[in-house]
């Protein structure tokens, strides 16, 4: 096979190069976070551009809601007593507004406990917000948010604060006060079930430690058994040599 020309080797990195142009250009539509990140992220800018615009798998460090210059429930950056938007830190479109079914201190516990801002299908703007395949969710401008992990039953969705701390865009907040969630209860769009993966190593692991314990108790019960014949043979063995003694002494004495 002859090797590639370095014409075809070069063309084939300019491929590849324009296929890493395009997807950065996808996510987000090819923009930024806006500066003025709220909560505390304009701080932390650099983290939000790479988190929600140059990344799918990975997120906010957790527990990012309660550092001190951040302190999403902790200070009087939420309402406490009525609704509260979360905007696309790109493109400022409506994504979630909380609490909704349940009280404040509700959704805060949920929050804190699991490190992330935690919302449910009855406070997503369902028309706003994409679960892909695995879990995974993006707003509808290509911003990415966190991953559907369900819980209890529904959906949970595990959301990066940097990537919802955005501002209205054109300046208009969202009128929540007869707005509803059409968001189903379960996606059934989630990450594998690790679970079953853990116990599918777990079962064989157990399988080979029953194998090899198995075959050890048969080779230990062979060995037994056979221990006994060996043994048996000595003491024949002894009379046989005492008995062809004997009859030689008694032949020596008959001549």
């Amino acid at each position: 096979m002859s090797m590639p020309s370095t014409r075809m080797r070069t063309e084939g990195l300019a491929a590849l190069l324009l296929c890493a142009v395009a997807i950065a250009e996808q996510q987000c539509g090819g923009g930024a976070p806006v500066p003025a990140l709220r909560f505390g992220a304009a701080a932390d800018y650099a983290l939000a551009d790479r988190i929600c615009c140059h990344n799918h798998r990975y997120a906010e460090p957790a527990g990012y809601q309660q550092l001190s210059h951040v302190s999403l429930f902790g200070g009087a950056r939420l309402d406490e007593t009525g609704d509260n938007t979360f905007y696309d830190s790109v493109c400022g479109k409506p994504l979630f507004v909380a609490p909704r079914g349940r009280s404040f201190a509700e959704w805060r516990a949920e929050s804190l406990a699991h490190g992330w801002p935690s919302f449910r299908p009855e406070e997503v703007l369902w028309e706003n917000v994409v679960i892909h395949d695995g879990g995974r969710m993006s707003s509808s401008c290509g911003t990415h948010l966190g991953h559907n992990l369900p819980s209890g039953g529904a959906d949970r969705y595990c959301i990066d604060l940097v990537c919802v701390a955005g501002t209205p865009a054109g300046g208009v907040a969202f009128n929540s006060s007869d707005w509803r969630s059409d968001a189903p209860q379960h996606s059934g769009k989630e990450p594998a079930d690790m679970t079953v993966a853990l116990l599918a190593v777990l079962g064989a692991a157990l399988a080979l430690f029953l194998l090899f314990s198995v075959t050890r108790t048969w080779r230990r019960v062979r060995k037994t058994t056979a221990a006994p014949s060996r043994l048996g043979a000595g003491p024949q063995l002894g009379r046989q040599l005492v008995e062809r003694g004997a009859g030689a002494g008694a032949a020596e004495a008959a001549i």
